[in-house]
């Protein structure tokens, strides 16, 4: 089953310009992931330095292969320098349907994706 997977990062001030090499490096290396289905990024408004990520996968376990990829968490080993807070992760499972009452949205709490899926790395 499909899912989404929006996480949120907040740099320090100015830092967005600074990691855009790891931020492009990670697009590459994503973009080459079995079960990656595609991404959109975005900005908030007038906070120039936050950036909302929402990537779609074939399957939980898709997303959890590359959130512990050696090549994921070395990249964000490079990009936490850059990072402000800690960043928090949402799953969505994608045949969710506001209009259907029976639906249901699978969401994990951002402190259990983090012990699952970053293998002792701290959260930023």
């Amino acid at each position: 089953m499909a899912v989404k997977i929006l996480i949120s990062r907040i740099f320090n001030s100015g830092a967005i310009v600074n990691a855009l090499p790891v931020l492009s490096q990670m697009g590459r290396a994503v973009n080459a992931h079995k079960g990656y289905l595609g991404c959109d990024v975005y900005s908030q408004g007038g906070a120039r330095n936050v950036l909302y990520t929402i990537s779609e996968w074939e399957s939980m376990t898709a997303w959890e292969n590359w959130n512990t990829s050696p090549e994921k968490l070395n990249l964000m080993k490079e990009l936490r320098p850059h990072l402000a807070s800690a960043f928090s992760c949402r799953l969505v499972n994608l045949t969710h349907d506001v209009h259907d009452p029976e639906a249901k949205e699978r969401v994990t709490h951002p402190d259990e994706i983090h012990e699952a899926a970053t293998s002792g790395l701290d959260w930023t």
